[in-house]
């Protein structure tokens, strides 16, 4: 689609530079030639080529082996991301004070990813050390999933999840995974994506680290139900504006969207996951055209989409000029509901 977007832009760019050459005197033509040139390269920035393996080079440009068994994977990964792939003589992780500045001594860059027996890692060195992994079998989602509420959390509201029903849902914004498995652990099936190459391939790990059987933290009768839960998971190889024209978006009956909001409190309220999520992944620039992309669905004969769902938090404004049909507001987040596409503006 990028690329289909690559071409419609030369071809407008180099349409009006022929016409003002025609048409317009020697001191207009250079004038509008120069801005015309200077909106070509910023449109192919920041709309062709947004989301590159290039802002994956600033983060970060190392991989560190720890686990022998899986060298074949690291190698695979750090190939995917352009990264060089190092590793690692110890097999644990020393305390955090002498792990850092072993990293440091790796990379002089802020960040790194890792492999463990326990899966990839992003670990940040500055400016505050943290660790992000996925994991599905954790104790904070196993405990969601027992105790969470089940279909009376306000997410399954929002979703208007229903007993003995497995709607499609298609998450385009999945992060690391932890509402897809929520909607997962309710019944649905669910298909994600994750504009983010780094979040995406520490997403795709936990999915194969979840998949492999016989996980020891569970008892039979969980360890089954677990399994059932992540079958249902599917992480696509489209980015989210991509899935949304192809095939496989015509059986899609729920529609998913948490793009990251730009938290302002102080970080004290802000959970550190957040924080260097959001440093990870910066803003969702792609969020307002991902919701405005999907809402003609809902009116199209030839598509299956019932509703979409936009998480925001509470007080944070709507993500588009177009207005919900219906809200359902929590403690600290709010779902914004769409029903059907009328285009009624603010």
């Amino acid at each position: 689609m990028r690329v289909q977007r690559g071409i419609h832009l030369s071809v407008i760019y180099f349409f009006c530079y022929g016409a003002f050459q025609a048409y317009c005197g020697l001191l207009v033509y250079k004038a509008v030639s120069c801005f015309l040139l200077w909106l070509y390269f910023y449109l192919s920035f920041n709309y062709v080529f947004p989301e590159t393996l290039g802002s994956v080079i600033e983060l970060l440009d190392t991989l560190i082996c720890m686990d022998k068994a899986n060298t074949a994977l690291a190698k695979a990964y750090s190939e995917s991301l352009a990264l060089t792939l190092f590793s690692f003589e110890q097999a644990e992780r020393p305390a955090q004070s002498a792990w850092i500045q072993a990293c440091s001594k790796i990379t002089k860059k802020d960040s790194l990813l890792f492999l463990d027996h326990k899966g990839l890692h992003w670990q940040s060195l500055r400016p505050k050390p943290y660790c992000i992994h996925v994991d599905f079998a954790s104790p904070q989602l196993d405990y969601r999933r027992q105790k969470g509420g089940g279909l009376g959390q306000l997410i399954a509201k929002a979703m208007a999840l229903k007993p003995n029903r497995t709607p499609r849902v298609f998450d385009a914004t999945a992060g690391l995974g932890t509402d897809a498995f929520v909607l997962a652990s309710l019944g649905c099936r669910v298909q994600m994506a994750e504009r983010n190459p780094i979040v995406r391939v520490l997403l795709e790990d936990g999915l194969l680290r979840a998949k492999q059987p016989a996980l020891p933290a569970l008892d039979s009768e969980s360890d089954r139900e677990f399994q059932a839960i992540v079958a249902r998971m599917e992480l696509c190889s489209h980015e989210g504006q991509d899935f949304l024209e192809s095939e496989n978006f015509g059986v899609i009956e729920l529609l998913y969207l948490d793009p990251m909001f730009p938290h302002r409190e102080k970080t004290a309220l802000v959970k550190k996951e957040m924080q260097a999520l959001q440093y990870l992944v910066g803003s969702d620039a792609d969020g307002v055209d991902l919701l405005e992309r999907a809402l003609p669905a809902l009116a199209s004969p030839v598509h299956s989409l019932e509703r979409v769902v936009v998480k925001r938090p509470r007080v944070a404004p709507l993500l588009s000029s177009i207005r919900p049909q219906h809200q359902y507001e929590g403690k600290r987040n709010r779902y914004d509901i769409y029903l059907h596409f009328k285009n009624s503006l603010l």
